[in-house]
């Protein structure tokens, strides 16, 4: 348009490649070339024997490395429970222990 470039971000690749992100992110990658995106379902092999993968040990059993990587859709409960206080604290006039005067200051 009118002799003007327009590159896209690098931020689009997150969306448009989520299996070479993931990879990515999971292996903590420095660099990744274009084959590694050919290569999407091996990444994490293809990484450790090019030796751009910097997470060690290597992983043994990558699918299921990547598997607990995964988003979890449990929540916590968002509201917290609430703390039943001891009755007796509760009481109005609850004793408050005597303290010995230590020193001429005290009163």
């Amino acid at each position: 348009m009118d002799g003007r470039i327009f590159k896209p971000g690098q931020g689009n690749n997150s969306y448009i490649f989520p299996g070479v992100a993931l990879a990515a992110i999971l292996f903590k990658a420095k660099h990744i070339p274009d084959k590694a995106f050919l290569l999407a379902a091996r990444i994490g092999n293809y990484l450790y024997k090019h030796n751009l993968a910097t997470l060690h040990p290597e992983p043994e059993d990558k699918e299921m490395f990547i598997r607990q990587q995964i988003y979890s859709v449990e929540y916590d409960e968002l509201i917290n429970k609430t703390y039943d206080w001891p009755s007796k604290d509760m009481k109005h006039g609850f004793p408050v222990p005597v303290m010995e005067r230590t020193s001429m200051d005290d009163e």
